[in-house]
């Protein structure tokens, strides 16, 4: 079951993937297969993230959201122990 806050991440996602498409086509040489120019590989991914996330959204509307917390009772605590030995 997906969750609302993966449904958020989703439309995100989404948007995210619009704007490096449309960027990769209107701003960079695109090029060909051949020569790909400085805005192939954008555009290859910014039209999979878009894909991706709208399957993750349509999938989360077909099916529906199961709303639950986002951190189940101290179940933060090792995540920021992880950003903390990072940082240090």
């Amino acid at each position: 079951m997906i969750t609302k806050q993966q449904r958020i991440a989703g439309i995100v996602l989404m948007l995210l993937g619009a704007y490096v498409t449309y960027y990769a086509l209107i701003e960079l040489n695109i090029g060909t297969v051949r020569e790909p120019g400085s805005g192939f590989f954008t555009l290859i991914c910014g039209v999979g993230i878009l894909l991706l996330s709208t399957i993750l959204v349509v999938l989360s509307f077909k099916n529906g959201v199961e709303d639950r917390p986002l951190w189940e009772k101290g179940g933060w605590k090792k995540p920021l122990l992880a950003i903390v030995v990072i940082f240090a």
